[in-house]
């Protein structure tokens, strides 16, 4: 079977994200690490400030992370999912057509939201004038 064009694009953009947020995360711990190890001999009011927005900052992260692993590891699956199914119709013979019939709608779905897709192959007519 032709593949005329393979997705990926928009799930490769959305795992691009994903770990752009996880290193901001990153970013923001390992800032208020340096900014704590910085002013340990600060006054005790700029100290208290620091260990606050630390403590801000700390919070914040551990509620983030473990959604943006998430997001990012669903994500990563339906790539591969996409790329292996694409490889397997690609190895069918030129003698089947692929048919999708998802919903008509003008947002685009995400990966953990197809539910009307149906695969359906069938064996393309024979010429005329020749039987199989």
């Amino acid at each position: 079977m032709k593949v005329l064009r393979s997705g990926g694009a928009y799930l490769e953009a959305r795992e691009w994200w994903e770990w752009t947020g996880l290193a901001v995360v990153a970013l923001a711990v390992f800032l208020a690490a340096i900014q704590l190890l910085s002013l340990h001999r600060g006054s005790p009011v700029v100290l208290a400030a620091a260990l606050l927005a630390a403590a801000l900052v700390a919070v914040m992260a551990k509620r983030a992370t473990p959604r943006l692993m998430e997001r990012l590891r669903a994500t990563r699956k339906g790539r591969l999912g996409e790329r292996l199914t694409t490889q397997l119709v690609a190895r069918l013979s030129d003698d089947y057509y692929l048919i999708i019939i998802a919903p008509a709608t003008k947002r685009q779905m995400k990966p953990s939201q197809v539910r009307a897709i149906a695969l359906a192959l069938a064996a393309s007519p024979p010429p005329r004038g020749t039987t199989r």
